[in-house]
């Protein structure tokens, strides 16, 4: 399983096209993410968010709340690696000048 915890962070278009990049290095061919809705009330909203925004990287979403036992279908899910720190603090960066976020001093 490969694991991707983020925190918001990806307003602007060139911050959904990082994410998107490295969402895709990170993950490559995998048939779709496990996506873990609970940030919010209304998971199904959540989802339908993320994918309306393109913070998806193109993937189809599989919610946990739609699993009738949402920690078996985590552990269920394939393989498990930690994302590289400055990946994980890419939201809360400031950006070089050739515009991709930088990780923090």
């Amino acid at each position: 399983m490969r694991l991707l915890l983020g925190s918001g962070g990806f307003r602007t278009p060139e911050r959904v096209a990082f994410l998107t990049e490295q969402m895709r290095s990170f993950f490559g061919d995998v048939a779709r993410l496990l996506f873990v809705p609970y940030a919010l009330r209304d998971h199904d909203a959540y989802a339908k968010a993320l994918t309306d925004k393109g913070i998806h990287a193109g993937y189809p979403l599989d919610g946990t709340h739609r699993h009738p036992d949402p920690v078996a279908a985590v552990r269920e899910a394939a393989g498990a690696r930690r994302l590289p720190r400055h990946w994980r603090r890419a939201g809360r960066t400031s950006s070089s000048a050739a515009g991709r976020p930088q990780p923090a001093a």
